[in-house]
C-alpha cells in the first residue's frame, strides 16, 4: 500500500511538472500561447485595467503590441508601438526580466487624487513580490501630462531600472529635453505623496555655441524637491533652491551666485569683464526670471541692478522684460525680444531703450550724456544694430542723432550716422570703434572724451578710396 501511494505520488509530480513545463512552453513560444495570455490580461486587475491589441510573436523570441492602454485611478498611459524580449525563467521566482523593451511613443497622464472611500489606500507599485527589471529600455518619444495640464515632452528615452512593491530603483537613464541631453539617476519610492532621491546631469553642445554643463541634485517629494546645483559652463554659477507643488501646479525657486560670466564665451569681447553677483531665481509652467546685482568689473562702475523675466523653448529664448539699472547714476537700459540658439549663433532680435545714461557712469560730472535713447540689435555676427536718441558732449546743448551699423566681436562699425543741431543737420559715412581699454575717442579733428575701454576711427570718403 505504502509503495503504490509512493509511485502515485512520483507520478503526479511528475505530471505535475509535465504539466508546468507544457504550459510555459505553450505561453512563452508559441504564438497561441501569446494570444491566451493577452486575452487573459484584457481585463480589470484590482485598481488596474489593461487593454492590450495588436499583439503578435512569442515571449521568448519577441513580442510586438500596436497598443497598450493602462487606466489607473491616478494614472492613465497610452504606449503606442511596444518591442519587447521577455526572459521565462526568472517568472518562477516573481520576477519580471525585460531583456529589451522599444516603445514608439508613450503619454502618461497623472490624474487629479481621487475621493477617498472604504480602506485607506497604501501607495505601492507592484503587488506581492513581484518585482520587474528593465535592462535595455528606450522610448522614442514621450509625453508627461500634469494634473493641471502642463505638459513635458522628452525624446529618446533609454534607461535600466528596477520596480519593486514600494521602489522604483533608476540606475542609469538619458534623454533629450529642450535641446538638453539629460543624464539621471535615483530612487522613486511609493508614499503620499511621493518621494524622490537623486541626481542629473545636463549637457549641451551646438555647432558655433559655448557648451552648457550642469549638474544637480534632488531629495524630497511632490510637493517640495529640495534641489541644488552647479553650472559649469559655459560660466559658473551655483543654484540652491526648491521645487513645489511637481503634481499640480508647478513652481521652483532658490537663489543663484554668478561666480565666472564672460562673453567671450560667445564670442563678444571682454569689455565687461568676469562678471559675478547674486541673482533671485523663480519660474513656472509660464516662464521664469531673476533679479538681483551683477557686477562687471570692465565698467568700473559698481553693481547694477537686474531684473529678468522670460521663458526657452525649442531653441528660443523669450525675453519679455531685461532691465538693467545703475542706481548711482540712474541710467537704466533696457531689452526685449528673441535671442536664438543656432548654428553660428546666436541670433538676436531685440529692441529696447535707454534712459539717463552718462559716462563714465560713476562720474557725477560726465563728459557724455544721453536722457533718452532706443535701439535694434538683430540678425547673427555681426550683429545689425541701430539707435537714435538725444546726446549732450560736454557743455554743449543736447543733439539728436540716429546711426546704423555693425556690432562684430570686439569692433562698433556705425556705415552711417546723422547729427542734428537745431535745423543743421550733418552725416558721416563710416566710422570705426574698436573696444578697447581706453578711456577716450580719438578722432579727426578734435577730440571728444568717450566711454572708458573705447576707442574710435573716423574713416573719410578718401581713406575708403
Amino acid at each position: 500500500m505504502m509503495r503504490r501511494l509512493l509511485h502515485t505520488s512520483w507520478i503526479s509530480l511528475l505530471a505535475l511538472v509535465l504539466l508546468v513545463v507544457g504550459a510555459s512552453y505553450y505561453i512563452g513560444w508559441t504564438a497561441g500561447g501569446l494570444q491566451r495570455l493577452v486575452s487573459l490580461s484584457n481585463r480589470r486587475l484590482g485598481h488596474v485595467t489593461l487593454q492590450i491589441s495588436g499583439a503578435r510573436g512569442t515571449l521568448h523570441g519577441g513580442v510586438h503590441i500596436d497598443q497598450l492602454v493602462v487606466d489607473h485611478p491616478r494614472v492613465h498611459i497610452v504606449a503606442t508601438n511596444l518591442d519587447g524580449r521577455v526572459a521565462l525563467l526568472p517568472l518562477l521566482w516573481q520576477t519580471i526580466r525585460v531583456a529589451h523593451l522599444q516603445i514608439g511613443g508613450v503619454q502618461i497622464h497623472v490624474l487629479p487624487h481621487p475621493a477617498q472611500s472604504g480602506a485607506v489606500w497604501q501607495p505601492h507599485f507592484l503587488i506581492g513580490l513581484l518585482n520587474i527589471q528593465a535592462e535595455d529600455l528606450a522610448v522614442e518619444h514621450a509625453e508627461l501630462i500634469s494634473p493641471s495640464g502642463v505638459r513635458l515632452v522628452a525624446d529618446r528615452l533609454h534607461a535600466v531600472a528596477q520596480v519593486g512593491t514600494k521602489e522604483i530603483r533608476v540606475f542609469d537613464s538619458s534623454m533629450l529635453y529642450a535641446g538638453f541631453d539629460v543624464r539621471s539617476t535615483g530612487t522613486v519610492r511609493a508614499a503620499t505623496p511621493i518621494q524622490l532621491q537623486g541626481g542629473t546631469r545636463l549637457s549641451m553642445d551646438a555647432p558655433g555655441q559655448p557648451s552648457w554643463l550642469a549638474n544637480a541634485q534632488f531629495e524630497g517629494d511632490l510637493d517640495r524637491l529640495v534641489i541644488s546645483g552647479a553650472l559649469l559652463a559655459p560660466f559658473i554659477a551655483d543654484f540652491q533652491g526648491d521645487a513645489r507643488a511637481l503634481s499640480g501646479e508647478w513652481h521652483w525657486q532658490g537663489e543663484s551666485q554668478v561666480r565666472d560670466f564672460d562673453l567671450r564665451a560667445w564670442g563678444l569681447g571682454g569689455a565687461l569683464g568676469v562678471v559675478h553677483g547674486t541673482l533671485q531665481l523663480a519660474g513656472d509652467r509660464n516662464g521664469f526670471g531673476a533679479q538681483g546685482t551683477l557686477d562687471p568689473p570692465g565698467l568700473s562702475a559698481g553693481p547694477l541692478a537686474v531684473n529678468f523675466a522670460g521663458k526657452y523653448a525649442a531653441h528660443v529664448l523669450e525675453v519679455s522684460r531685461l532691465n538693467f539699472l545703475h542706481r548711482a547714476s540712474g541710467a537704466q537700459l533696457s531689452a526685449a525680444g528673441q535671442v536664438g540658439i543656432v548654428t553660428g549663433g546666436p541670433r538676436l532680435d531685440l529692441h529696447g531703450e535707454w534712459r539717463q545714461l552718462r559716462w563714465p557712469l560713476e562720474d557725477a560730472d560726465a563728459n557724455v550724456r544721453s536722457a533718452a535713447g532706443a535701439y535694434t540689435l538683430s540678425g547673427l555676427k555681426p550683429y545689425a544694430l541701430s539707435a537714435s536718441g538725444a546726446l549732450q558732449v560736454l557743455a554743449t546743448p543736447a543733439i539728436r542723432f540716429r546711426t546704423a551699423g555693425q556690432l562684430p566681436s570686439c569692433q562698433l562699425v556705425l556705415l552711417e550716422h546723422l547729427w542734428q543741431i537745431s535745423d543743421v543737420r550733418c552725416a558721416c559715412a563710416r566710422c570705426e570703434f574698436a573696444l578697447g581699454l581706453h578711456r577716450h575717442l580719438e578722432s579727426r579733428p578734435m577730440p571728444v572724451f568717450l566711454p572708458r575701454r573705447l576707442r574710435a576711427r573716423h574713416v573719410s570718403d578718401a581713406d575708403d578710396r
